[in-house]
């Protein structure tokens, strides 16, 4: 999946939108992406100019938007998106800019969907070490499908 295709899917825009390409989909399982981290990027100009690193909440991100596209790939496009209910992250390495060019993959995992409900797990790691960068828990809601 391309960055038309995913920006459509999940409404998300440069430089917003932290995935180059999905290269695996499986709706309503699990969805792998990649997104290459280079000196150029915006953020590195922003945060911690001393030391320019990418902030944990733009992984954060990145882990959020491959998830929704294990989510929103099973529904229908027209159908409303829902809202992140909980999220724990933890940090396990930093990306500095002396680090770039990074590629990172993403790896989410639907753990169970019931009645609307949707828990992930997911995690980051750099693509040729497989050296974890950050790993997810998400619970996931989407509000007209909740039963009592």
């Amino acid at each position: 999946m391309l960055v038309d295709e995913l920006q459509k899917t999940l409404d998300i825009y440069p430089p917003f939108l932290f995935i180059d390409e999905a290269i695996s989909v499986i709706p309503g399982k699990e969805s792998i992406s990649i997104f290459t981290v280079n000196k150029d990027h915006w953020f590195f100009d922003a945060h911690l100019k001393s030391s320019p690193t990418m902030p944990g909440v733009l992984l954060a991100e990145n882990m959020l938007q491959t998830s929704m596209l294990a989510i929103y790939t099973a529904r229908n496009p027209d159908e409303e998106k829902g809202f992140v209910h909980q999220f724990s992250v933890t940090l396990r390495n930093a990306i500095t800019i002396q680090d770039s060019p990074i590629k990172l993959k993403t790896i989410a995992v639907i753990d169970s969907a019931k009645r609307g409900v949707t828990k992930l797990s997911c995690q980051i790691n750099h693509f040729d070490s497989n050296k974890i960068i950050a790993d997810s828990h998400i619970t996931h809601f989407i509000p007209s499908n909740l039963h009592p």
